[in-house]
């Protein structure tokens, strides 16, 4: 994993840990940020040659019906 990809993935979860830790927050606005986590992890591991385009869009479209349905 290059230092780039390390940066940004390090500053993305410091971001969202924050937010998750915030009580104002819904359960709506959890599951957002939740799902943003899964995303990014997926992303960073497409950038990395980890999974491809296809994995990361199926997940995407699994990740949307699942809210849909909650």
């Amino acid at each position: 994993m290059s230092e780039e990809t390390f940066d940004k993935m390090d500053k993305t979860f410091n971001e969202i840990f924050k937010l998750l830790t915030n009580d104002e927050l819904t359960p709506a606005q959890h599951i957002a940020i939740l799902t943003k986590l899964i995303v990014t992890i997926l992303e960073l591991a497409k950038e990395n040659g980890v999974v491809s385009e296809q994995v990361l869009l199926q997940a995407k479209i699994k990740i949307a019906i699942a809210i849909l349905q909650s």
